[in-house]
């Protein structure tokens, strides 16, 4: 073959080749749009986890366009679990499990974004939001984490302040500086004190190991709140043990107790809130199986001194799956139960941000927990609608009136945070007058 007919063969193979490279390359690459990173996303939404469903979502549309390289498009993506891991009052880490469709079977960028499974990319991603300090409905993400190595982090977290909260209790521990109050020793027990602490009772017949253990959360050497109730007439600690829960009574000061079952049909409670109106009539509010930012709710009484309890029916259970606040009873029938601000959507502004009742959700009930109607709290317009945003348990006074507390919730700084509104009813809670600004003591921790 004469030499230059065999440089135009190399020549002219050599321009294929080029020319396919070229057409392969378009092809996979296409046109060059740069993706926005998701930490550049907000959502106009208070709940964390519908916000953050909302920005993955938002972040996962841009991969669609057809601007995106080729190799960096998706066909189709989805939702598979979010739940809320650690929530403060500005800082929120959700877990959220999503997946995405490669358009490029083979030839795309996502290889390294999680598991491939059947043509799809599973991603598994821990996002850390924060509330803007402008407006607390929006949430801006500030990391967007691998799942796994978060919740090692929050675990470890959580392992430590647990460390520091039983190296805080050393022995002997504190108690409630209240004339009604108990103790905890160093070997476990229960102790109980009508006389703010001057003598202390024998030890009742359960342990702080079963008194603080809650499917939902481990207390350390204090009480989970509301789930004992002592006046010298009746004292009574309510906890979970073998599948049941149960309640420890005593009608003489802590000379003799009873203990009686009250149901198995709850698990993993969050709050055990209990009380009496009398020696004969007491009751129980429970929070339970806790998922994300829902869970169950159920109302127990008795009325023959706690020997045998009724389940109220599915009036609580009903009635919202957001998570308990507070909750009482003044009588045996009428009762209450508070969910925080309602966060239900009244509008949007001109400007395209969603507006939420930051008023309390608030309920009644006068036969005994079977049914709950909803009341409406005059708070007063010199107060702006997004401070006082909680309603607590009322209380009946010597007189007969009821008294309520409304507070400004766990990250309020209105005068520091602590001061409430203080309401008052004369018909056992059917309608409320505003009353005056209340600040509250704090319950000291002596030894």
């Amino acid at each position: 073959m004469h030499p230059s007919s065999k440089a135009k063969i190399i020549g002219t193979t050599f321009g294929i080749l080029i020319l396919l490279i070229g057409i392969f390359l378009f092809f996979i690459i296409g046109p060059s749009r740069e993706s926005r990173p998701i930490e550049s996303f907000s959502a106009k939404n208070p709940a964390p986890v519908m916000a953050a469903e909302d920005i993955v979502s938002a972040y996962l549309q841009q991969y669609k366009s057809k601007e995106m390289p080729r190799s960096m498009r998706i066909s189709d993506y989805g939702i598979l679990e979010t739940e809320e891991m650690e929530a403060g009052s500005d800082v929120i880490y959700v877990h959220i499990r999503y997946w995405l469709r490669p358009s490029l079977p083979v030839f795309h960028v996502f290889h390294d974004w999680g598991e491939e499974n059947d043509g799809r990319i599973v991603c598994d991603r821990a996002l850390r939001l924060i509330r803007d300090p402008g407006n607390p409905n929006i949430l801006n993400v500030s990391e967007n984490s691998d799942y796994l190595t978060v919740q090692t982090q929050l675990q470890e977290q959580e392992r430590r302040e647990n460390e520091k909260l039983q190296n805080e209790y050393e022995i002997p521990h504190g108690f409630p500086q209240m004339q009604n109050t108990y103790c905890i020793t160093d070997a476990s027990q229960v102790l109980v004190s009508y006389n703010d602490g001057e003598s202390w009772t024998d030890p009742i017949p359960v342990t702080s190991d079963v008194l603080t253990d809650l499917s939902d959360t481990k207390y350390h050497n204090v009480l989970p709140e509301g789930s004992y109730y002592i006046t010298p007439e009746m004292t009574s600690f309510v906890y979970r043990q073998n599948g049941f829960l149960w309640c420890c009574h005593s009608t003489d000061q802590g000379k003799n107790w009873k203990i009686s079952s009250i149901t198995s049909n709850t698990y993993a409670e969050r709050m055990l809130l209990s009380g009496w109106t009398s020696q004969q009539e007491g009751w129980l509010i429970v929070s339970y199986d806790r998922q994300m930012s829902t869970e169950a709710k159920a109302v127990f009484l008795t009325h023959d001194g706690g020997l045998s309890w009724e389940d109220q029916g599915r009036g609580a259970a009903d009635l919202t799956t957001r998570m308990l606040k507070h909750g009482g009873f003044v009588t045996p029938d009428v009762g209450f139960l508070s969910f925080g601000p309602s966060n239900r959507l009244l509008g949007t502004t001109a400007e395209g941000y969603d507006i939420f009742d930051p008023s309390p959700e608030f309920y009644r009930t006068e036969d005994g927990g079977k049914t709950f109607s909803e009341i409406k709290l005059p708070i007063p317009e010199t107060y702006d609608a997004e401070i006082f945003i909680c309603a607590q348990a009322p209380v009946m006074e010597k007189d007969g009136a009821l008294s309520l507390l409304v507070d400004q919730g766990d990250s309020g700084d209105y005068l520091g945070g602590r001061v409430c509104l203080r309401f008052i009813s004369e018909d056992l809670g059917m309608t409320w007058k505003f009353d005056q600004e209340f600040t509250p003591k704090e319950i000291d921790f002596g030894g």
